[in-house]
């Protein structure tokens, strides 16, 4: 649930970081997430998405950003 991922803090990390954030929270995640339900739905097929908790998110938003690439 998006609304469960830890608050962008005023003094982000970096840009990449930023852009992390914005990725899990309003662009790309949400945007997966609905189109991987409604191709599901649509031919009728069971589907298991990524395994992601908050805690995940968190260890993930914690590492360096050279970590990261």
């Amino acid at each position: 649930n998006i609304q469960n991922f830890p608050a962008r803090s005023s003094t982000s990390k970096s840009f990449l970081h930023s852009q992390l954030y914005d990725c899990l929270t309003s662009k790309v995640l949400p945007a997966l997430l609905r189109y991987q339900d409604r191709n599901s739905m649509a031919f009728s097929i069971e589907t298991r998405v990524p395994f992601l908790t908050k805690k995940l998110v968190e260890a993930a938003y914690a590492c360096p950003s050279s970590y990261l690439i």
